[in-house]
C-alpha cells in the first residue's frame, strides 16, 4: 500500500509527536501503485485495516512503512539526526579522567573516526547507545544519569524549577513529601 506524503513531516509522526495526518497526505488516497495511479478499493482497504477512515489507514500504512526520500532530504534528515545524537552525547557523558565534559567537536570527530552510521528514521535516544559502544574504543566516555531529590522551602521552588528544567529532563515534581 502506498500514499503519497510529506517525507520531512512524517518524521514527526513515526518520533511520536501528534501531527495532523491530513498535513502529511498530499492525496486523500491510498494505491497499489502510485507512480501508474492504481487505487485500492474501499472494500479491500476495509477487509485489510479493518476501516474505511482514511486517516486511520494512512496513519497505519506510514507508522508501519517506510518513507521514500530524496538523497538530499536524506543527507539534511541524517545531519540533523546526527547533531541531535551530538548534542544528547555532549549534554550527558564526560571524560571519566577529568570529570570533564567532551566537546560537541571531539564527538564528531570520534564519530567520523569510527565511521559510526546514522539512521535517519530512528529515535535518537535508540542510537545514543549504539554510538558510544563505538566510540568508547577511542574516547574516554562515560554516561552517568543522576536522580536527585531536592527539598526546599515554597519561597524558592519556583525560581529553583525553572533553572533545573533547562539542564536536562523535565524534573519529576512532587510537593508536599
Amino acid at each position: 500500500f502506498e500514499v503519497l506524503v510529506d517525507p520531512l513531516a512524517v518524521q514527526a509522526l513515526k518520533d511520536g509527536k501528534k501531527v495532523d495526518v491530513r498535513d502529511l497526505l498530499a492525496l486523500e488516497q491510498v494505491f497499489k501503485d502510485a507512480k501508474r495511479g492504481d487505487k485500492v478499493s474501499e472494500e479491500f482497504l476495509e477487509k485489510t485495516f479493518r476501516s474505511r477512515d482514511l486517516l486511520t489507514i494512512a496513519t497505519q500504512i506510514i507508522q508501519r512503512g517506510e518513507v521514500q526520500v530524496t538523497t538530499e532530504q536524506r543527507h539534511r534528515l541524517q545531519a540533523a539526526k546526527q547533531k541531535q545524537i551530538v548534542q544528547t552525547i555532549a549534554r550527558n557523558a564526560m571524560n571519566p579522567q577529568t570529570g570533564a565534559p567532551h566537546p560537541p567537536a571531539r564527538i564528531e570527530a570520534a564519530m567520523l573516526e569510527a565511521k559510526v552510521h546514522i539512521d535517519p528514521f530512528r529515535p535518537v535516544d535508540a542510537q545514543v547507545q549504539e554510538v558510544l559502544v563505538k566510540l568508547r574504543p577511542l574516547l574516554p566516555i562515560r554516561l552517568d544519569v543522576v536522580r536527585v531529590r531536592i527539598r526546599l522551602p515554597a519561597q524558592h521552588y519556583p525560581h529553583v524549577i525553572g533553572e533545573l528544567e533547562g539542564d536536562g529532563p523535565r524534573p519529576r515534581r512532587a510537593v508536599g513529601e
